[in-house]
């Protein structure tokens, strides 16, 4: 149990570092968009160049993480981010804490996917809410605290369906689809921005993208529900 306890504080750490850094470009947006610096679609592409590298490294960090064993792949790369920078929003400041306490209280419910529905469609309302309500900062403060139950949940789904001696390759299949998706999908939330001159489009699309993220994981759960009783059957 304690060595579960520090791996999640690892884990925590390492969620630490990525805010700060991530968070950093998007944080002096609006000074740079404000006197047309750059456009809100080569904001957002810069925002998503952070994490566009991870999709050429995630695979052979998996192989790496196969080769010489996680642990040690691992705090390697955590000593190598943590030495980067520092990325923070409000949202992100309260995800640091919510995690580990979401994740316990999933795991005290014993139901997560309908903790993870549940959490995805809180989030897109509240996304929504956004350009709407004047209370933005308790709303961005409600999106980082509703995102913890769902963070660790979504990290375990992969384990789920990988076989031991295949999921460190499987992890970093995952991880460069993860870092492919944040590194485009910001430019194009960018890229809405200027298109329809709405500053609320990219959150529309964001909100959006949650509720196709809700299919997905319906999606995912029968295809994983149909495995099992195909698996029981040929037993």
């Amino acid at each position: 149990m304690q060595r579960l306890w520090l791996i999640l504080a690892v884990l925590t750490l390492a969620r630490t570092t990525m805010g700060f850094q991530f968070q950093s470009v998007a944080a002096v947006g609006p000074l740079l968009t404000s006197d047309s610096i750059i456009t809100h679609t080569q904001l957002g592409a810069l925002i998503g160049i952070y994490l566009l590298p991870g999709a050429l490294f995630a695979i052979p960090g998996g192989w790496l993480g196969k080769r010489f064993g996680d642990k040690r792949v691992v705090l390697t790369g955590l000593a190598m981010m943590t030495l980067g920078g520092a990325i923070v929003s409000l949202a992100s400041w309260l995800i640091i804490p919510a995690l580990p306490l979401g994740a316990w209280f999933a795991e005290r419910i014993g139901r997560p996917v309908s903790t993870m529905v549940v959490t995805f469609l809180a989030i897109a309302i509240l996304t929504w809410m956004i350009p709407i309500t004047s209370f933005y900062l308790v709303t961005f403060a409600a999106i980082g605290i509703i995102f913890g139950p769902a963070g660790g949940l979504i990290m375990a789904l992969p384990a789920q369906i990988l076989k031991k001696q295949n999921r460190a390759i499987g992890m970093g299949i995952f991880f460069t689809i993860y870092y492919l998706g944040m590194g485009v999908f910001t430019a194009i939330a960018g890229y809405a921005r200027d298109v329809t001159g709405n500053p609320a489009a990219p959150l529309i699309l964001a909100g959006v993208a949650i509720l196709i993220t809700v299919l997905m994981l319906i999606g995912f759960r029968m295809v994983q529900i149909r495995q099992v009783i195909s698996s029981a059957a040929t037993q």
